[in-house]
């Protein structure tokens, strides 16, 4: 028979006696379990400090990539800027924004002219304080940022309505093109601007201060919730109206008119020809119209629109050739629409032969539809539109230019630029 000390000190006793003690021994389990998982819990806390260092590294460069793309981008509006002095600019900003914070970043800027736009993109390697525990001694952090010039470019397009939807349109196969020139829309709808069916509009920036409709139709890709642009020729004054040279005139043959004031309007149609010479007429109460194979013919002319029924009806049958006057009250502008009649108008350019429009339509209280099959005012060295509205239907190709050099009709203050607003596009 075993002794009971033998019994006490078998190795099935002595475990036993272990695992009670360990048990009850709460102050030793602890210590024992924190020295097991101190190594991981190290190292979950230094990743999530080097993260969050990182983060507010990434911050800064961001901001600093930012302020770098719109101060660049400012240098549009300030002179004749090459490409190369844009991406110094950049670059300096970013590194002053950045106040020594982190590495010097490693930069790159890419620059249009054309568009008005700087794209730049930065990174910084930064060193983790912890990263040799978890393997990632050096963490790139990267920001980009690209910043347009909104409100110094180049007028093409002015739409002043501000909620209406489509203020801005091209529908069925209709195409505006804005060339060096931009298209903005102040209506705040969120279809701003439209584009559908196989419409196409394109144009060096395109901006609305609501939202878009057939973005894959335009390009490049248009800007929303852009600032209101305001019209540049609120305060043009109108031309002095004088007493009435005609009344109701309608013409059905040859003819060549002189300047003055045309109450109840001018018709010309039946084939008629009508020479005009240079000066401002004045369209009181009634329409403009040109219709049935008739023409229209006219250097250094502008339309002075006033009266309820003052409208423009250019059929589709009908030939216009117009360029606006060098000086007087109308210098650069070809229409020009009282912008204080009470009730909007809509004025119809259906002329499938308008090919020479020079200069500026301005037609704020209304809206125009330019509804054609054949290209519109691409033969001027510069056409700008600012009005309430602008519809495309059907199949013109309204072709605006800025070709200012090609002419001695001046380009009105503001249609050139009107501002120096930029705004991040991404």
């Amino acid at each position: 028979m075993q002794r009971r000390d033998q019994i006490s000190h078998s190795p099935a006793k002595r475990i036993y006696m272990i695992l009670k003690n360990f048990k009850s021994d709460v102050g030793g389990n602890v210590i024992i379990l924190f020295a097991l998982m101190s190594p991981v819990i190290f190292m979950i806390a230094g990743f999530s400090l080097d993260l969050g260092l990182a983060l507010v590294q990434k911050k800064r460069l961001q901001t600093a990539v930012d302020a770098g793309a719109i101060a660049a981008a400012k240098e549009f509006t300030l002179v004749n800027s090459e490409e190369e002095q844009l991406k110094i600019i950049a670059s300096s900003a970013v590194k002053a924004n950045l106040q020594g914070k982190g590495p010097t970043p490693q930069i790159t800027v890419s620059a249009s002219t054309e568009n008005l736009t700087v794209t730049l993109a930065a990174f910084q390697e930064v060193k983790t304080f912890f990263g040799g525990v978890y393997g990632d001694k050096i963490k790139r952090i990267t920001a980009s940022a690209e910043a347009v010039v909104v409100g110094s470019t180049r007028i093409c397009v002015l739409a002043l309505d501000t909620n209406t939807t489509g203020a801005v349109s091209a529908e069925t196969q209709a195409k505006l093109t804005g060339n060096g020139c931009a298209v903005f829309s102040n209506s705040t709808s969120s279809s701003s601007v439209v584009a559908k069916n196989s419409a196409q509009v394109n144009a060096s920036l395109v901006c609305a201060s609501g939202g878009i409709s057939g973005e894959d139709k335009i390009n490049p890709t248009p800007l929303s919730d852009c600032p209101s642009t305001p019209d540049p020729l609120v305060d043009r004054p109108a031309p002095p109206i004088g007493a009435c040279q005609e009344n109701w005139l309608m013409i059905d043959v040859d003819t060549t008119l002189s300047p003055g004031t045309y109450c109840g309007g001018l018709q010309v149609y039946s084939g008629a020809r009508v020479f005009l010479q240079p000066g401002v007429y004045i369209i009181k109460d009634g329409p403009l119209i040109v219709s049935g194979n008739a023409k229209l013919d006219g250097e250094n002319v502008g339309f002075y629109l006033t009266g309820s029924k003052a409208k423009i009806k250019f059929t589709s049958d009908s030939s216009i050739s117009l360029t606006a006057p060098k000086d007087g009250p109308l210098a650069g502008l070809l229409m020009f629409e009282d912008n204080n009649r009470k009730t909007a108008a809509t004025h119809y350019f259906q002329s499938d032969d308008a090919r020479l429009m020079l200069g500026t339509i301005y037609l704020p209280a209304s809206n125009m539809v330019v509804d054609a099959n054949s290209p519109v005012a691409d033969q001027s060295a510069y056409t700008a539109i600012i009005v309430k509205t602008l519809k495309l239907y059907n199949g013109p190709h309204l072709i605006l230019n800025t070709d200012y050099n090609a002419t001695d009709i001046p380009v009105p203050e503001g249609i050139k630029g009107v501002g120096n607003t930029v705004t991040l596009a991404r």
